[in-house]
């Protein structure tokens, strides 16, 4: 194809002549018809490839031709026959057929002529390729009176009408009438105005609606009078469908922006706001219609704009999401932002401005202050008070330990606090540490309280009795926190009290069988020699010293039984061990309904003291007794295991069970627990697998070490 060569007119290169002119040539180089336009002279200004072809003359000589230079007969004047036939050619003559219609472009005159070789096809078939059939929009031509004079294929799918039998008829003849009233009002404005007209219209397709963009444009015959419309007509139904989609959302998102809580703005990229919401006026004190065009430094205080200014080209160098927080100074104090700036990119992905949220977080800031005051508060409190507190994370290792710690244990908190081997060091007996800290994960969510033995850093042991305060109060970063007392003193008291009573029972004991059963034993034998001395001579007299004697048997009995309750351990003789077989064998069973039997397995010796030998007796001794007497049990099992770390006691029966998290009222369960703490022991009562109920006792198998000197205070030196 070939543009015209020639130099633009006075109008210059930009003027709506050349512009059009130029539209016009690029339009004409697509289509499939030889096409060529002339000024009023005949000069040839522009002919497409097809053109050339036709007439076998070089597209850029055709340039420097007139259309009558062509022609080997002299041809009708523009204007007078908007179609006729022709010869042209240089050296060889074609037959040709011209349609020739004036362009309505401003300007010097411009006429469009259509080549096609003449043949068979009618006249009105070349006005159709004139209209270019190949073209996918609906294009056709009316005269004055509203009578199609031609339309090309496309009319079928986008207007619903026959292209060739529309010929001749007019719109009322076509469309419902309100359409071909609205179409013909068009068409009169185009005729009288004699300029483009563009409007859209809406036709039922198939009973749905569909929306038409018709551009016409008037059509003139070679004086320029306006002879009828032509018109081209585009289907843009889902144009509009998705550009009222657009309208909406833009719709929502304006709604949205204008409600937010949050302020919101955009700038350009020199910083000049171009739209703020009405939370962004209201915040930042800005007008909202005043400030646009503005910059940060033109409506906040120096050291505010250079805060919002920095964090701009934060977003200009990385083109990345910038979150910052900002701190404005208020008559109320310091308020506080945090901001959200990120980039706003065309369709080719160029930055084209940045845009921002912004969310004031005072309110947040003032309660995170007032939390860590409280926080300090409360560890300086944790720190001063007369009691024990540690605290350990979700790794286990432990994060406070206050100065009371420090002063029991002599550790400091640098040698403790966040030390992973400070459990070893305070407890390095591994059999009892890890079954204290199995203990206390069952426990964790529960409110209890345990007496631990630990060493402080001078070698002596140290009781403490710690409470589970956490399970009751959380506190963020304390997995588990407790409180504890320093007991030593409390539980060597407790120990040496204990030691006295079973001292004072053995003596009463003793007392009880050397002396009153002795003298018993002694009325006893001579009742029974009095009653047979005089059984001929005084029956009645040798039947009431048998009474008696009987009488002091029965006292003998219940005198070495009340004997053996106060001392029911003999060191002599295996001591707890024997005690139990004893007690199964001997316990009072009112109904004889119950089997008890004892069992001792382990090979290691029994290392624990005298006073927790008695203590484990006296727990199976209440065991027992509940068990016979409460739970409906036909069997009960005392087992006494003894290895080389671990003494156990279990006592388990087949009655009706224990309900877990339900202790009966009394002193019993109490009274058993103290006596487990009081030797160091594991303390567990609970269902058994098959039924019933069982209670066992673990405590270290060895005497325990010496525990803190203590001077008079009652305090390690």
């Amino acid at each position: 194809m070939t543009a015209d060569p020639r130099p633009p007119s006075a109008d210059g290169p930009s003027s709506i002549a050349e512009v059009l002119h130029a539209a016009v040539a690029a339009t004409l180089a697509t289509v499939p018809e030889a096409s060529l336009v002339h000024d009023a002279g005949g000069a040839i200004l522009f002919a497409n490839e097809r053109a050339a072809a036709l007439l076998r003359i070089p597209a850029a000589r055709l340039l420097d031709r007139t259309l009558q230079d062509l022609s080997a007969t002299p041809l009708p004047a523009p204007g007078e026959a908007a179609s006729f036939a022709a010869s042209l050619g240089e050296a060889s003559r074609v037959a040709t057929t011209v349609i020739r219609s004036r362009l309505a472009l401003a300007g010097p005159p411009r006429y469009v002529c259509y080549l096609r070789e003449a043949g068979p096809r009618r006249p009105q078939a070349l006005q159709l390729a004139h209209l270019h059939d190949s073209n996918p929009a609906a294009c056709f031509q009316k005269d004055l009176a509203g009578r199609y004079q031609f339309a090309n294929a496309p009319c079928a799918e986008v207007l619903g009408m026959d292209p060739t039998g529309c010929i001749g008829k007019t719109d009322a003849e076509l469309f419902p009438r309100a359409t071909a009233e609205a179409i013909r009002r068009r068409d009169r404005q185009v005729i009288e105005s004699g300029e483009p007209v563009v409007a859209a219209i809406t036709l039922l397709s198939a009973g749905a609606p569909r929306r038409l963009l018709l551009h016409r444009f008037p059509v003139r015959d070679a004086s320029g009078a306006v002879i009828g419309v032509a018109s081209i007509a585009s289907d843009v139904t889902a144009h509009e469908a998705v550009v009222d989609r657009l309208r909406m959302r833009e719709g929502q998102l304006a709604i949205f922006f204008d409600a937010s809580p949050w302020a919101c703005y955009q700038k350009d990229l020199n910083g000049r706001y171009q739209i703020i919401n009405a939370t962004c006026a209201q915040i930042f004190a800005m007008d909202p219609v005043a400030s646009i065009g503005k910059t940060d430094r033109e409506l906040f205080p120096p050291d505010v704009a250079e805060q919002f200014i920095s964090t701009d080209r934060a977003v200009l160098a990385s083109g990345e999401v910038v979150v910052a927080e900002q701190a404005i100074d208020g008559p109320g104090g310091p308020r506080y932002f945090l901001g959200h700036k990120f980039p706003i990119r065309d369709g080719a992905g160029r930055m084209t401005s940045i845009a921002g949220t912004s969310v004031e977080i005072t309110a947040l800031r003032r309660a995170e202050q007032q939390l860590r005051e409280a926080e300090a508060r409360l560890r300086s409190i944790v720190q001063d008070m007369p009691v024990l507190l540690d605290a350990f994370d979700e790794a286990g290792t432990i994060v406070v330990w206050n100065s009371e710690c420090e002063r029991v244990t002599g550790y400091s908190a640098a040698e403790i606090v966040g030390n992973p081997r400070a459990m070893q060091i305070l407890y390095p007996d591994p059999a009892y540490l890890d079954a204290m800290m199995r203990e206390a994960d069952e426990l964790r969510e529960q409110d209890y309280s345990r007496v631990y033995d630990l060493t402080a850093k001078d070698g002596t042991l140290r009781s403490i009795e710690w409470f589970n305060v956490g399970a009751r109060l959380k506190i963020p970063g304390w997995l588990e926190w407790s409180v504890g007392i320093d007991v030593t003193e409390r539980r060597r008291l407790e120990a040496a009290l204990h030691e006295a009573t079973i001292h004072e029972q053995r003596r009463l004991g003793y007392d009880l069988h050397d002396g009153l059963g002795q003298e018993l034993t002694g009325l006893s034998l001579l009742a029974s020699s009095l009653a047979r001395r005089h059984a001929a001579d005084n029956p009645e007299l040798a039947a009431q010293l048998g009474t008696l004697a009987e009488i002091a048997a029965h006292a003998i009995i219940t005198c070495k039984n009340i004997a053996r309750g106060l001392a029911p351990i003999d060191e002599a003789r295996q001591g707890l061990a024997e005690a139990l077989r004893r007690l199964a064998e001997d316990f009072p069973d009112p109904n004889d309904e119950v089997a008890i039997e004892f069992v001792a397995t382990g090979a290691a010796p029994i290392g624990i003291p005298l006073e927790a030998c008695n203590h484990l007796y006296r727990i199976a001794q209440e065991a027992l007794a509940n068990a016979v007497r409460h739970s409906g049990a036909s069997t009960v099992r005392i087992e006494l295991r003894s290895g080389p770390d671990l003494l156990r006691l279990r006592i388990s029966d087949d009655g009706r069970g224990f309900v877990e998290g339900h202790e009966a009222p009394g002193m019993g369960l109490r009274t058993i627990r103290h006596r487990a703490l009081a030797i160091g022991g594991r303390l567990s009562i609970a269902p058994g697998r098959l039924g019933g109920t069982v209670v066992s006792c673990e405590c270290p198998n060895r005497a325990p070490r010496p525990r803190a000197v203590t001077a008079a205070a009652g305090r390690p030196p």
